[in-house]
């Protein structure tokens, strides 16, 4: 199990150009679960990765909107 925190603080949206506001600060959760088993003889290991785990809708800078919660499941095998 883990996971982590990642916080932008409230910024301009160009730093060149100066709109009249600032893009509020945002906080980003991720977590991850990993599980090893085997198949077989097989070791096999199985990772779940969670970003933006709260789904936060956010702004970040240039790029504009952020990106939604996403789930990526990947799978290793040993031999």
């Amino acid at each position: 199990i883990g996971g982590g925190v990642t916080h932008e603080s409230s910024s301009f949206p160009d730093q060149s150009i100066d709109f009249g506001f600032r893009l509020p600060g945002v906080t980003l959760v991720d977590v991850l679960l990993s599980y090893e088993a085997k198949i077989g003889d097989t070791p096999v290991g199985f990772i779940l990765t969670v970003n933006n785990a709260l789904d936060k809708h956010y702004y970040s800078g240039r790029v504009g909107v952020g990106a939604p919660r996403t789930w990526k499941l990947s799978s290793t095998l040993r031999f």
